[in-house]
């Protein structure tokens, strides 16, 4: 019998302002998925506890199916390391579907920034910057999280898991220095990045179902899909805990917001 995934390593608190207390690290999972011509960065923000609680469900799971692991659009489309063990597809998406489940159950919150990069690629040529959309989406991601503890009256650090890519990995630790350098926001409220191995990392194979979800049900940043098996990623009754928020950059809204995109040129 293959045991299950490794109990998380989770670093110490951060000491406080004031020393006779802690500050306990939030922690944002995160993946970036893209599929044709659309661009998606996913996450799942909490505390150390609940993604731990996330990580042990998630791993019960792949034990109870025989899962290495989940990687979502291998395990969709059938791929040999998947389909040995559930041939059928609709076997298939009714196991995603419980997947789907867990984080609602443990993750404070869940949040994904998505963008064509057809359209991107358009609005960039009125503003500052790169062609590709990926460091914006991981910026705004940065914003966003940090305005949502604001909201929350939140005052925890966040340290940032992402799934390793050699094509990504050091252009978001740049983005990360730079916005910790230039950005308040960013100073006050990012303790670490690190990269990982999402095999190994429950939270990140959460990441990218959440970013493969996003895509399989808003392929024009447009409704929600009533009858895919990802629709409980982002379903607001039952057993939801978090609060999930999207933020799809469409040609519209590029168009009418060149200002954020110019401030994310400044540091990139």
């Amino acid at each position: 019998m293959r045991e299950t995934l490794p109990r998380l390593w989770l670093p110490f608190p951060l000491p406080s302002a004031d020393t006779r207390k802690y500050q306990v690290v939030m922690y944002v999972y995160a993946d970036d998925s893209t599929k044709g011509d659309f661009v998606c960065i996913a996450a799942y923000l909490g505390s150390g506890l609940q993604m731990n609680a996330l990580h042990e469900e998630w791993g019960s799971l792949l034990l109870k199916y025989e899962l290495p692991r989940l990687h979502a659009s291998d395990f969709m489309t059938g791929q040999p390391e998947y389909s040995i063990v559930i041939k059928d597809l609709d076997e298939r998406r009714r196991v995603i579907t419980e997947f789907c489940e867990i984080p609602k159950r443990h993750a404070a919150y869940a949040i994904a920034i998505s963008t064509n990069v057809r359209d991107f690629k358009a609005a960039r040529e009125h503003v500052k910057g790169p062609k590709g959309p990926s460091g914006f989406l991981f910026y705004r991601m940065l914003a966003r999280i940090y305005a949502k503890l604001d909201e929350m009256e939140a005052i925890e650090p966040v340290g940032f898991i992402f799934d390793d890519s050699e094509a990504e990995s050091m252009r978001f630790y740049n983005i990360w220095y730079k916005a910790k350098k230039y950005r308040k926001f960013a100073r006050d409220r990012l303790a670490s990045i690190t990269f990982g191995d999402d095999r190994m990392i429950a939270p990140v194979q959460a990441a990218d179902v959440l970013a493969y979800g996003v895509w399989q049900e808003y392929p024009n940043g447009s409704s929600i899909g009533v009858n895919g098996p990802f629709r409980e990623l982002f379903s607001p009754c039952g057993s939801r805990l978090n609060p999930f928020e999207w933020e799809h950059w469409d040609s519209e809204m590029l168009a009418e917001n060149f200002d954020v995109i110019g401030d994310y040129g400044t540091i990139d």
